[in-house]
Parts: C-alpha cells; structure tokens; sequence
C-alpha cells in the first residue's frame, strides 16, 4: 500500500473534532465527508457537492494535507475552533482574525 500514511492521516482528521475545509487558491468550502480511492481523494462538501481530487503528490502538515493536481495546490484543512465557539457554522470573521494573526483580515472574495 503506497498510500498509508496518506490514508492515516486522512482517518485522524475525520475522527477529530476539527472542522474540514477544503482550501483551493481564495476559496473555501467546509467538508462534511473524505474518502479515498487510488490517487484519487473524493470531498463531500457542506452544500451538497462533491468534489473529486485527482492528485500526483501530497504533503502531510501538522494541519492537513496539501495535494497538487496539474501543478495546482489544494488543501484538506482541519480546522480547530476555540473552545467557546460552537462548531455548526462558520464564523468568517473568527475564522480570518483567530487562525491567520499574520495574514490581512480582508475576506477572500475580496482580495486581489
């Protein structure tokens, strides 16, 4: 099996409490289901869609997984809320401020 740490680390980020989000270039989408087939990895995302990620690399992080597909990345994010928010829903503003200090708190449909 070529991909068990792949598929490892894809089963502890579905047992995690965290919510998944699939990041690809400004856009994110929450995920609500993985699964896993071959080089391909398959999203079931929050409304309703699912999205079919056909890779040729990967990488493991401490926060996900980021993948290439024709020289372009995506990443499975698990994302950890703090403990006094509830999980349903995504608060963009807490997402941006408390998870990227670094970064510009300008929301990603509005950036450059």
């Amino acid at each position: 099996m070529i991909y068990v740490c792949l598929r490892k680390k894809i089963g502890d980020m579905l047992k995690s409490k965290s919510t998944l989000l699939w990041l690809e270039g400004a856009k994110y989408e929450q995920v609500n289901h993985v699964q896993m087939k071959g080089e391909k990895v398959i999203l079931s995302l929050a409304n309703g869609t699912l999205k079919l990620i056909q890779f040729e690399k990967y990488s493991l992080t401490s926060v996900g997984i980021q993948f290439w597909s024709q020289g372009r990345p995506g990443v499975l994010y698990k994302w950890d809320l703090p403990e006094n928010e509830n999980k349903p829903g995504i608060d963009q503003g807490s997402f941006l401020s408390t998870h990227f200090p670094d970064d510009d708190p300008t929301p990603p449909d509005m950036a450059a």
